[in-house]
C-alpha cells in the first residue's frame, strides 16, 4: 500500500477453500501505513476454481437500494460494477428500476471487456474488490477510464483499523482476512491516502459494511457459518438449509446475538469518493 517493507507483526492464516485449507499463509501489518499484507508469494492461478455464488441476500439488495437513496442515485444514472464477480448485485438492481447498470469483472468473460467501450459512469461501486488486488496502479487506470470529474467511486472493504492484534485464533479475524485470496487488508487511512493522491476526495466515510451490517444477515453471521461449516468459502456457499438450520441450533446464543444485536462489521469500512 504505501511502500514500505518493516513489518513487525506477524501471523499465519490457513487457507479459507477447500484448495488451500491445508496450507498456511503469512500476513503481516506494517509498520508505516498500518496494512496488514499477504508476506507470502500468492500462487498466480489462486482464482481458479474460486468458489462463488450466483445469487445475493434480499437484505443486501435492500441496503443497498437505501444506501442509492442517501447517495441520491437516479435510476437513470450509469454505475459500473467494478469487481462484479458473477454479476448477482447488478442484475438484482436492474430488476429494481437501475437500466443502465454495467458490470466489469477481469476473472469472467461477459464482464471482461465493459471498459473497452470508453463509457464514463456517474457513480461506480466496489464492493470487497480492494482487498483482492495485486497492482493497485492497475485498478485506478481502470478506474480513471471509467470515471469523470464529479464522479462518485464508493467502496466497501475489510479493514485493519479496527483488528487491534493478529490472532489466527479469531473467527472474525480468519473470515476478514480470508487467506491467501486477500491480498491486504488497508488500512482505512491508506485507503483514503491512495484515492487522494490520484485526484479523488472523500466525501463520505462509514466505520463499517453498509450492505452486510444490520439485522438477520450480516458479516457476523457469515462469519459464525464459515466456522461452523468447516471454515472454508466452499461450503458456505454449497451449504444446504438443513445445514444452515443445524448450525444455528449448535450456537443459538451466538447466532440470536450476530442476527439481532450485534449486528454491525467493525472489520471493514465503506468510503464514497468524487473525481477532482
Amino acid at each position: 500500500m504505501c511502500g514500505s517493507d518493516s513489518f513487525s507483526e506477524m501471523a499465519c492464516f490457513r487457507g479459507q477453500s477447500i484448495r488451500f485449507k491445508n496450507q498456511s499463509f503469512k500476513y503481516g501489518r506494517c509498520d508505516r501505513c498500518r496494512s496488514i499484507v499477504c508476506l507470502d508469494e500468492i500462487p498466480d492461478n489462486v482464482y481458479q476454481d474460486y468458489p462463488t455464488t450466483g445469487r445475493t441476500s434480499v437484505f443486501c439488495i435492500w441496503r443497498m437500494l437505501r444506501f442509492f437513496k442517501k447517495l441520491k442515485v437516479d435510476k437513470e444514472d450509469s454505475i459500473l460494477d467494478f469487481g462484479c464477480g458473477s454479476g448477482a448485485l447488478l442484475t438484482a438492481l436492474k430488476t429494481k428500476g437501475f437500466t443502465n447498470i454495467h458490470g466489469y469483472e477481469p476473472h469472467n468473460k461477459k464482464y471482461s471487456g465493459t471498459l473497452k467501450g470508453g463509457q464514463k459512469y456517474n457513480l461506480v461501486y466496489s464492493t470487497y474488490v480492494f482487498e483482492h488486488l495485486f497492482n493497485f496502479d492497475d485498478f485506478f487506470a481502470d478506474l480513471d477510464r471509467a470515471t469523470k470529474s464529479g464522479s462518485r467511486v464508493f467502496v466497501i472493504c475489510d479493514t485493519a483499523t479496527r483488528i487491534p492484534k493478529l490472532d489466527p485464533a479469531c473467527l472474525y479475524q480468519r473470515c476478514s482476512i480470508h487467506a491467501p485470496f486477500h491480498t491486504v487488508l488497508p488500512s482505512d487511512d491508506a485507503v483514503t491516502g491512495m484515492f487522494l493522491k490520484k485526484g479523488y476526495r472523500l466525501a463520505q466515510f462509514f466505520p463499517y459494511d453498509v450492505q452486510r451490517s444490520g439485522l438477520i444477515f450480516n458479516n457476523r453471521v457469515i462469519a459464525i457459518f464459515l466456522d461452523r461449516l468447516g471454515d472454508t468459502k466452499d461450503k458456505l456457499i454449497s451449504a444446504t438449509w438443513r445445514e444452515q438450520v443445524l448450525c444455528l441450533l449448535k450456537s443459538p446464543f451466538s447466532f440470536f446475538n450476530a442476527l439481532l444485536i450485534d449486528t454491525k462489521d467493525p472489520l471493514t469500512s465503506s468510503f464514497v469518493f468524487t473525481k477532482v
